[in-house]
C-alpha cells in the first residue's frame, strides 16, 4: 500500500476493532483507481520509483525468520 494515510488509517481501524473484540463487520479492502477521481491516468515513473523489483527482494528460506 503505497498511500501512507490509507496505510495508517487501515492499522488504526483494525486496531480499534480488535482493543474491542469485535470481528464485525468484515472489512474488505479494495484499491481504488484514482485515475477516475483525477480523470487522467497516473504518470508511472513516481510508482515505478517506489515499486522494488521482485529480483531485488530477497527469497528462499533464510530470508525469513520464521523460517530459520
Amino acid at each position: 500500500m503505497l498511500c501512507p494515510f490509507t496505510h495508517a488509517g487501515l492499522h488504526t481501524l483494525i486496531d480499534r476493532r480488535s482493543e474491542s473484540a469485535r470481528t464485525e463487520p468484515r472489512l474488505r479492502i479494495r484499491a481504488w483507481p484514482l485515475e477516475l477521481i483525477n480523470r487522467k491516468p497516473l504518470d508511472p515513473d513516481p510508482i515505478d520509483a517506489e515499486v522494488t523489483p521482485p529480483c531485488a527482494l530477497p527469497c528462499g528460506p533464510t530470508s525469513s525468520p520464521a523460517l530459520d
